[in-house]
């Protein structure tokens, strides 16, 4: 595939796949494609040609409907990082819990839209 869309002149495309490799495929044809290291511009090529990949991949394969890219760059939640707290979201908050706790001061609530005053 590499050489196919080298040859059409698709030079980024092909240095993505070529750094590229299938990951998994669902019964439903979902491909995922995991790139060797994490690449923006790499996983950006293969997004924009998904349809010229499938393309080529439906003369070769059955099946193929859909591709995804695997990315183990995304930034990860970090839990043991403090949270800053505003005033706001505590209002938020404790107006969340009591909108909770009870249907009718949540209708109240949205109907009335009330705040906390302190």
């Amino acid at each position: 595939m590499v050489t196919r869309v080298r040859a059409a002149g698709k030079a980024l495309l092909a240095a993505a796949l070529e750094s590229s490799s299938p990951a998994a495929i669902t019964k439903s044809g979902d491909l995922t494609i995991k790139l060797d290291e994490p690449n923006d511009f790499h996983a950006k090529a293969i997004e924009q040609a998904k349809t010229d990949v499938l393309s080529i991949l439906g003369e070769w394969f059955e099946g193929v409907r859909e591709i995804r890219i695997h990315r183990d760059d995304l930034p990860k939640p970090q839990s043991d990082k403090p949270r800053r707290v505003t005033d706001e979201m505590v209002k938020a908050e404790r107006l969340n819990g009591l909108r909770r706790k009870d249907p009718t001061l949540d209708a109240a609530i949205e109907v009335l839209d009330l705040e906390i005053a302190e």
